[in-house]
């Protein structure tokens, strides 16, 4: 199992919008994080189950799913690992939304 480094806190971004998690994720590594941006509601619960990360920051509406798959599959971990997860899901923008609701007619 991964161990937490209090020197370089990490970070799992699970985003379906590559500007949006890029743009997170270059501001977080500047900031002294080690992140890690997956575009899968799939690939993000199997890398939970492999790696402990200190944060997990979450589109909560992605074009395949809901990422709230993701969250009952972090709450599930074992308790140590829970207990130090933060969760945290972005908000949509406006033009987001709009993507999403074309992509669903």
């Amino acid at each position: 199992m991964h161990v937490l480094s209090p020197s370089r806190p990490s970070v799992l971004i699970l985003d379906d919008y590559p500007d949006a998690a890029e743009a997170v994720a270059l501001l977080l590594e500047l900031a002294g994080w080690r992140a890690v941006w997956v575009d899968r509601i799939d690939t993000a619960t199997e890398i939970l189950r492999c790696e402990r990360f200190d944060a997990l920051i979450m589109e909560p509406h992605l074009a395949a799913g809901e990422a709230s798959q993701v969250a009952v599959a972090a709450r599930r971990l074992p308790p140590a690992v829970e207990d130090d997860l933060d969760l945290a899901h972005r908000q949509h923008s406006q033009r987001r939304r709009d993507e999403l609701r074309a992509d669903a007619l």
